[in-house]
């Protein structure tokens, strides 16, 4: 069960004064009494709700988080205002259908949880900005609905075990960063791509063998995490990143890098250490800005 630590604050709107209360014990506070005022957060609330928890409509942020919930109180959608809510840490396996009322959440934290799916009702939210469904043990593949997240600035699928992603992923244009270490992926799919907006890209500890001839059209990437795969060579696309700024192959396959690394002009960091690497192109010398060259534990017999 989880400790409660309830910061209540009531705007007087009269006055234009705060009144700010603090609770510590191990149930919430019943809270009819407030009904009239302008409640704006309501952070770390207890496992067992109270049913009128409905009347807060002004709230904008509520976190459940770490507090062991198995299901999510249907009387918490009608808090219609709600822009960010957090539900990490607790035993969910999926939401109900009128999660979809939340209308205006922006971000959504359900990481650590039991989700057997992604939750179908999710597909719903076209305002949610940020997603996290990482750490979810049992969650091996995402639903082609999540392409329907077309607002998605931030998703956060890290420590799952996807082995696969739906051509819908490139769906979310908007996307900036990405995190999908810590899976199980062998291939990406040749939308990716399509993720032109992405500047962030997480996919270290997986199995990926190849990077789709696609990956070159991302052009505002400028960090990409690949450590710890598979991947035996780099598409010579790769050379069309001119934002990359930081690039880590750490723990790969790779027997050689393409010329085309070399018009990566904007590099500062390149770590290819532990690979099979016995020669470097002639391009290295083209990137003036490489403050960090890691090659260590390769089979390197000589540098250009």
């Amino acid at each position: 069960m989880c400790s409660v630590a309830l910061q209540i604050s009531i705007l007087l709107s009269k006055r234009y004064e705060t009144l700010q209360t603090s609770y510590t014990r191990t149930t919430i506070p019943n809270i009819s009494p407030f009904e009239n005022t302008n409640f704006k957060k309501l952070l770390n609330a207890e496992t067992t709700l109270p049913d009128d928890i409905a009347v807060l409509t002004e709230l904008t942020e509520l976190s459940l988080a770490w507090c062991g919930l198995k299901h999510l109180p249907a009387r918490i959608t009608k808090l219609r205002k709600l822009k960010k809510l957090d539900l990490r840490g607790n035993r969910l396996s999926d939401l109900p259908a009128s999660f979809a009322e939340l209308s205006q959440l922006e971000e959504l934290l359900l990481g650590s949880n039991d989700l057997l799916a992604v939750p179908q009702v999710l597909s719903t939210l076209n305002q949610l900005k940020k997603l996290d469904i990482s750490v979810n043990p049992s969650l091996t593949r995402l639903s082609d609905e999540i392409g329907q997240l077309t607002s998605l600035q931030h998703l956060h699928i890290h420590g799952n075990r996807l082995d696969t992603l739906p051509q819908s992923i490139g769906n979310l244009v908007h996307l900036r960063l990405l995190d999908l270490e810590n899976n199980a992926l062998t291939t990406l799919p040749e939308s990716f791509g399509a993720l032109k907006q992405l500047e962030t890209l997480y996919l270290q500890n997986n199995q990926l063998q190849q990077l789709p001839e696609s990956f070159g059209k991302l052009k505002q990437l400028k960090t990409i995490d690949l450590c710890h795969n598979q991947l035996s060579r780099l598409p010579n696309a790769i050379g069309q990143l001119s934002q990359l700024g930081m690039l880590e192959l750490a723990s790969n396959q790779l027997v050689h890098l393409p010329q085309s690394i070399g018009t990566l002009t904007q590099l500062s960091n390149l770590s290819l250490s532990n690979n099979q690497l016995s020669e470097l192109p002639e391009s290295l010398g083209g990137l003036r800005q490489l403050a960090i060259l890691d090659m260590q534990n390769n089979q390197l017999t000589g540098l250009p």
